[in-house]
């Protein structure tokens, strides 16, 4: 995944690769663990933040989240259907704005006079 704000800095650096586990379905995670999820109102939005507070029911886990450069938690419980993975801890600092450039206009035309 490629980190494109600075809502986790300075644990993880805009601009960044970070590497995502994609667990078993009921995986229950942890306080304190990194996860990556769809955002709730936005499927497109991908977001990775740090678990604040675990809410568990009889039937149902939810997370409550928060980028460790924010001041106010997430506006909505993650769901499990949501997660799509746990951060691993490994980081390629500064290669996703090279990816990212890779994909603009400049860039393409870039590669295409080599």
């Amino acid at each position: 995944m490629t980190v494109q704000s600075g809502s986790m800095e300075p644990t993880i650096k805009t601009g960044s690769i970070i590497l995502i586990k994609h667990v078993e379905e009921h995986f229950e995670y942890k306080k304190g663990e990194i996860i990556t999820f769809k955002a709730s109102k936005n499927s497109n939005k991908i977001i990775t933040h740090r678990i604040i507070e675990v809410l568990k029911s009889k039937t149902t886990v939810q997370y409550l989240t928060k980028g460790d450069n924010n001041f106010i938690r997430d506006p909505a419980p993650v769901t499990e259907g949501n997660i799509i993975g746990k951060y691993t801890g490994i980081t390629i600092t500064h290669l996703g704005n090279l990816v990212s450039f890779i994909q603009t206009n400049t860039g393409l035309y870039i590669q295409l006079q080599d």
